[in-house]
């Protein structure tokens, strides 16, 4: 083989001209028809005019500048796992004064973001969303493995001027009895009906409207919406300013045998919005959350955290509620 095969196979072959480069590569020429001095951002270094064509053969030999740390995308940043911290300028060093962990430097890039775009949501995947009942003993709602952002809603099931649905499903009853919460703090009256489809025994059935102690947490009667009767058929009742107390429900008396029956209602003059009453609430905190400890998730209200690693939150009512979890 000829010497200047090996040589072309020892030296390769030489740089493209210029003008055959594609053009993103080119070198990018800086003109400075007045003189002045430029200052070049990765080095600091003072560029005058006389300098302007090696620096533009500079940018050509060893490629664009890297990103400085503050413009590098969060999910790009390294994943350290030993103790070290992470300095303003983006180098590393062991815990001291003047540092920042890598995880507050993600936090602060989070909250300088979210100051920007205050007015719009900008979500960088999809919503995963999952509900989960709460009950009245503290229950495991999020197991937080990585560092990622949640949307906690209390679902709104009572809003806007008239709300209606049904406070006790037909059944067959006997005895003394009371329906679930209606949450009422946005509402100025109500309206029930009272539907009994069959009776035996001689059953009658007497309905008291009752409200909620904020204090101790009980029940006191308001009212006897429905006197004691065992005729078949749909019977009305109207109720004004409903929005005194946050809460009421529905008691039931049979005096004898058995009535079946149900009760629904409507609620009008309410304000537009929540009916957040308090057993609508759901609190949330660690293991031992209590409705007194916990933080206040009203009715129909929604929170934003971010979890840290290895975090777990728990949340607890006063009734079985449903809760709505999306992972972001």
């Amino acid at each position: 083989m000829r010497k200047s095969v090996w040589d072309r196979l020892t030296v390769g072959q030489g740089a493209l001209p210029e003008n055959l480069l594609p053009p993103d590569i080119r070198s990018r020429k800086i003109h400075d028809p007045i003189g002045r001095q430029f200052k070049r951002l990765s080095g600091h270094r003072q560029l005058g005019s006389t300098a302007i064509e090696e620096y533009g053969q500079l940018e050509l030999a060893n490629g664009p500048a890297s990103l400085e740390y503050p413009d590098i995308p969060v999910d790009m940043y390294p994943r350290i796992v030993d103790n070290y911290q992470r300095n303003a300028d983006g180098s590393l060093s062991p815990t001291g004064e003047g540092s920042q962990s890598p995880l507050d430097a993600i936090l602060q890039r989070i909250a300088n973001d979210t100051g920007i775009v205050a007015s719009t949501s900008l979500l960088r995947r999809g919503l995963l969303g999952r509900t989960v009942t709460v009950t009245t003993v503290p229950q495991l709602i999020i197991n937080a493995e990585y560092l990622r952002g949640y949307i906690i809603l209390n679902p709104n099931e009572l809003a806007g001027a008239t709300s209606a649905g049904t406070i006790l499903a037909s059944a067959v009853r006997s005895g003394t009895g009371s329906s679930a919460a209606l949450g009422v703090a946005n509402f100025l009256s109500g309206h029930f009906f009272l539907d009994i489809t069959a009776t035996s025994g001689g059953g009658t059935v007497a309905l008291d409207l009752e409200v909620l102690d904020p204090a101790s947490g009980n029940w006191a009667v308001a009212q006897t919406i429905f006197a004691a009767t065992g005729t078949t058929g749909t019977t009305y009742a109207y109720v004004g300013e409903l929005g005194i107390p946050t809460d009421v429900r529905i008691a039931w008396t049979i005096a004898a045998g058995t009535v079946t029956f149900s009760v629904g209602f409507v609620l009008k003059n309410g304000l537009i919005g929540t009916s957040a009453g308090i057993s609508q609430t759901i609190y949330l905190g660690g293991p031992g959350v209590t409705t007194t400890s916990g933080f206040p998730l009203l009715n129909g209200k929604s929170e934003k955290f971010f979890l840290e690693e290895n975090l777990q939150l728990f949340a607890v009512a006063d009734a079985s509620l449903p809760l709505k979890i999306f992972e972001l």
